[in-house]
């Protein structure tokens, strides 16, 4: 497992993720992510979801998941403090390397109702947009839903 090199960024820091969560994902996540958080004014804070499995899963097919070992997480959710910063970080994100950029508009942090921003290293671009009448909605499959719902924010 290779170390993150935490001197990339000035606005991260190891203890803002879940206790193994850093030193577990795939570096070039992290470095991504030190580049979007480098890319947008110091205002736009991200806050790494405290929940472990948002992050790294022994199980299932995510990318999110380590497959009980045999791969690293490239993938990451973050929360985002209004929806002027999330639509500010969702569209440098998409300037990116980013594969999958996802949006959530029926998540919280802290009891709190905050939008969320899941982001991985997929080889193809995969977007979409989460809410609780429709779920998920992909940019490819229904463009129109998924920035009606990206509207009502």
């Amino acid at each position: 497992m290779q170390n993150t090199d935490w001197s990339l960024t000035s606005r991260f820091s190891p203890n803002e993720w879940p206790s193994g969560v850093a030193e577990a994902l795939d570096l070039r996540l992290m470095h991504e992510l030190f580049r979007l958080r480098e890319s947008v004014p110091g205002s736009h804070s991200m806050t790494p979801s405290p929940i472990f499995g948002a992050h790294i899963r022994n199980e299932g097919n995510s990318r999110h998941s380590t497959k009980k070992g045999t791969r690293q997480s490239d993938a990451t959710d973050l929360f985002l403090p209004n929806w002027k910063i999330a639509f500010a970080i969702w569209n440098r994100a998409t300037q990116m390397n980013f594969g999958g950029i996802g949006l959530y508009t029926d998540t919280q942090l802290g009891g709190n109702k905050m939008p969320m921003i899941h982001l991985d290293m997929r080889d193809e671009r995969l977007m979409w947009v989460r809410d609780a009448v429709h779920g998920y909605v992909y940019f490819q499959n229904d463009p129109r839903t998924f920035f009606k719902i990206l509207a009502q924010q």
